[in-house]
């Protein structure tokens, strides 16, 4: 006789797909804007940024002379997103021309961020209640994703990484007291 649970497919072939439903919902709904528009000034602001850096300009040169001229705007924004954006803009530009891969990173980017994020969510369900709360978890991050807001494809800016992070810490928090690693990555997370 099986044990339940043994029937059950392995959690994180569930989790890559409620991922990827939500992902295919999230892109076939706004692709079409990802070419006319970018959805605000943040992320506007988050592109200029990653273009000047990609240009040259040094990690800790976060002055933009174009805002409030004549003296411009010192940023606030960490590098490190600018960092994570660069990396998949130059990988994406080894495929593909140039506007594309630019199109295509801001794309991509807040889905990938999407993928920490459900699986965030489902370790929270899943310390708390179970592991059958964290399948019904997945399926609910699936029926939200017109609540995706800042996961949806053009967003660049940092809320996105911010909310995966939140959730994460979250998640490494409760885990916390079972897995000893889990404090370390909390504290960690924090920091980031």
């Amino acid at each position: 006789m099986l044990r339940p649970s043994a029937r059950l497919p392995h959690f994180a072939i569930l989790l890559g797909l409620a991922w990827a439903v939500a992902a295919a919902q999230l892109l076939l709904v706004h692709w079409a804007q990802t070419g006319a528009t970018l959805l605000d000034t943040d992320d506007a602001m988050r592109l200029v940024q990653l273009r000047a850096f990609l240009a040259g300009r040094g990690w800790c040169d976060l002055h933009e002379p174009r805002l409030q001229p004549p003296h411009g705007y010192d940023s606030h924004w960490s590098r490190l997103v600018d960092a994570g954006l660069a990396g998949l803009l130059l990988l994406l530009r080894q495929v593909t021309e140039p506007a594309a891969a630019e199109r295509l990173m801001r794309a991509l980017w807040p889905l990938l961020w999407l993928l920490p994020t459900v699986a965030g969510m489902a370790a929270v369900a899943w310390r708390l209640a179970g592991r059958e709360a964290a399948t019904v978890a997945l399926i609910l991050a699936v029926l939200a994703v017109p609540g995706y807001q800042q996961f949806t494809p053009g967003r660049v800016d940092h809320h996105n990484v911010q909310i995966a992070l939140a959730v994460l810490t979250v998640a490494a928090t409760v885990w916390a007291d079972r897995r000893l690693w889990c404090g370390w990555a909390a504290g960690a997370l924090t920091g980031l």
